[in-house]
């Protein structure tokens, strides 16, 4: 068997292919792999975590998907191909989508002070989620409010 022939069967559709693809794009937190394959096991009970992060690198390999790496040294992964830049969450890790429609222009300037020919960029923007916010509001109103007796 040629190599040409063992790469399509290796590549071919599998049940469990689709199910992380069909999970990762109705999800749209970025999820890392475990986080997939907690969805992904109620579906299909018979699949292992190893075969959903085998299933990630094909589905990357054949373009499909995008892996993201974080700062924070995170892997996740994202269906949505188009350029976009995301923003993550520095006290939960949550990870979200956000617009930015000045990218052409940062492509723009980079091409002009650089000897580079820079044709894309990724933006990680890092803050504090709204939930976060939320809690860490809480947290300081639950102390101030406690009576401390000394």
């Amino acid at each position: 068997m040629n190599k040409d022939k063992t790469k399509k069967i290796a590549r071919r559709t599998t049940v469990q292919r689709m199910a992380v693809l069909e999970e990762l794009k109705r999800m749209l937190t970025h999820p890392t792999a475990d986080e997939l394959y907690t969805k992904v096991k109620h579906k299909l009970s018979g699949i292992s975590l190893s075969t959903v992060y085998r299933n990630l690198e094909i589905l990357c390999e054949e373009g499909l998907i995008k892996r993201l790496q974080f700062s924070s040294g995170q892997t996740r992964y994202d269906a949505t191909m188009s350029t976009h830049h995301h923003i993550r969450c520095m006290k939960c890790g949550r990870v979200g989508d956000i617009d930015f429609e000045r990218t052409q222009r940062i492509i723009e300037l980079a091409n002009k002070k650089s000897d580079y020919d820079v044709f894309d960029c990724k933006l990680e923007f890092i803050g504090i989620c709204p939930k976060c916010q939320k809690n860490e509001k809480t947290d300081v109103k639950e102390i101030d409010t406690e009576k401390i007796e000394i």
